[in-house]
Order: C-alpha cells, then structure tokens, then sequence
C-alpha cells in the first residue's frame, strides 16, 4: 500500500478554496465580542447570520418588554446590532456567491480561532489516496520497489532529485494493463540503468524481467 500524494494534495486543496473567505467571517464576527463559536455554530452563522448573533447577544434567551415576550423574529429585527454586523454580513453574502457554498461550508471546524478542514474530511481524502497491492504479482513488485527507494535513499540521502516514490506509484497503477507490463518501459528503463549498481542488480536476466515487468 501507498498513498497517492498528488491525488491527496489535489483533494485538500478543492477542499480548502473556500477557507480564506470563511476565515474574513470568523475574524468579522470575532470583531463584535460575542461569545466564541463552536465548528457547528459556525455553520449556522454563515446559512442564519441574523439568528445565531441574536442568540449570542441574548444567551439563547427570550427578549421581554414591559413584561411581555416577543416573538424572536420580531425582536430580532428590533434588536440594535453590534459594531461591525453589517460588514460581516456583506462576507457572508459575497461567499454565498460561489459554487457549492453549502457543500464546502459543511466540510469545515474551528481549530484555535480558525477555520480548517475537518479532520474528517482529512481522513477520508487519507483512505481514498490510498493504493493497495492485490495480487501476489502486485506485492512483489511494491516490496522491489521499497527496495530500490530505500537503497536510492541510503546513496543519495533523502529528498534525492529523483521522485522515487513515483515509481511505486507508476509500478502498482501500471499492473492495471491486459499484459501486466510497465506502461512508461523507458522511463523504467533509465531508472533500471541509473540504480542497477546500487540495488545489486545487474544479471541479463534481472534486467530482461524488469523491463518486461515479470518480477
């Protein structure tokens, strides 16, 4: 198994498009004092501005004049507003104008006075990058290629200029083909010439099968 970086990588950031607009809200609402948000709260703030900063200023509680209640639409338009209000809800109103505003805001929480993805969003993006080795064919050529980036590592050093890791990735997607061959043959064969020495390899017959993609 390994994970597809660039497939995760890519996924997080159509996730995270929307953070920096969803973050000018947070910092307008954080303007006017009320008390904090919850990732929830947060939620409700951006679809029902008006009623989670009514709650907020009147603790959930009911607004009474001269002994009477009223009705908690009406005295959420009676109610004076803090300082700052209407500039928060002219962030919300231009975020409101994206694409799949709605899908996007409910991918989000409030970790240390920001909004960020949920780590549920993160974990899911985790296992669906990750690509497995099924057959037994599979595991072999995945454990070669541990083999290879670990030796390539041990010579150069981490963060050599190579992408290493593509290799396992190219080694399992290529195993897809009807004939079980590489797909890239050159690009693996100037790996094969350029590591041969270094991973021990070097018969006719080991470099026959790599390029074939029979071991």
């Amino acid at each position: 198994m390994f994970t597809d970086k660039t497939q995760f990588d890519n996924s997080i950031a159509g996730h995270s498009i929307h953070l920096g607009a969803l973050n000018a809200v947070l910092a307008a609402y954080e303007e006017m004092k009320l008390p904090e948000l919850t990732g929830a709260e947060f939620i409700s703030l951006v679809q029902q501005p008006e009623i989670v900063v009514f709650d907020k200023m009147t603790n959930g509680g009911a607004v009474e004049i001269m002994g009477m209640q009223v009705d908690k639409q009406k005295a959420i338009e009676l109610i004076l507003k803090p300082s700052g209000y209407e500039e928060m809800i002219g962030l919300i109103a231009a975020y409101k104008k994206a694409v799949n505003w709605d899908y996007h805001l409910h991918k989000v929480d409030i970790v240390n006075d920001q909004v960020v993805l949920s780590q549920s969003v993160i974990d899911a993006e985790t296992e669906a990058s990750k690509v497995y080795a099924k057959t037994e064919k599979e595991k072999q050529l995945f454990q070669f290629a541990q083999a290879v980036i670990g030796a390539a590592n041990e010579a150069f050093g981490e963060g050599s200029p190579y992408d290493l890791g593509e290799l396992v990735q190219n080694i399992i997607y290529t195993l897809a083909t009807p004939t079980g061959t590489f797909l890239m043959p050159l690009e693996k064969h100037n790996f094969e010439i350029r590591y041969r020495k270094i991973v021990g390899f070097g018969s006719p017959g080991f470099n026959q099968n790599y390029r074939t993609g029979a071991i």
